[in-house]
């Protein structure tokens, strides 16, 4: 039996980093089946580990009246980056992605480290592994 459920995702093509949550109308037959689907529709970033961010079943009267917003939706309407460059209010409904801070290395390691092959290369000069061999 298909239900009608309502899945907001991260949608693309907006910057790097850079993303905007869209509602999408689903018809299946289960919440899980219904965010697969929303995962590859165009626009919405696929690859993102977190790119379904809800999915909630809804009612035809919500169905419909969320089907009506998409379709008059400037941002789902543009056909290329330009068409999308011109809408004004886009920079509004943009959201940031946090990046990750990188680790440093720690450098009394790396140094330790250092030293321990120094000694390793100069013991092996003098001889002092020649008797284990």
């Amino acid at each position: 039996m298909k239900k009608l459920y309502k899945v907001t995702t991260k949608c693309g093509h907006v910057g790097i980093n850079n993303y905007l949550y869209i509602e999408f109308p689903i018809i299946a037959e289960s919440g899980k089946e219904a965010s697969a689907i929303a995962r590859w529709i165009p626009r919405v970033k696929h690859h993102d580990k977190y790119c379904i961010l809800a999915c909630v079943e809804i009612d035809e009267n919500e169905y419909k009246a969320l089907c009506d917003k998409n379709d008059k939706d400037p941002y789902l309407l543009c056909k290329n980056k330009q068409e999308q460059n011109l809408l004004v209010d886009l920079s509004d409904r943009v959201f940031t992605k946090e990046k990750k801070e990188k680790k440093k290395h720690d450098v009394s390691k790396i140094n330790y480290k250092r030293k321990r092959t120094k000694e390793y290369i100069q013991s092996f000069k003098f001889g002092v592994y020649q008797e284990c061999l």
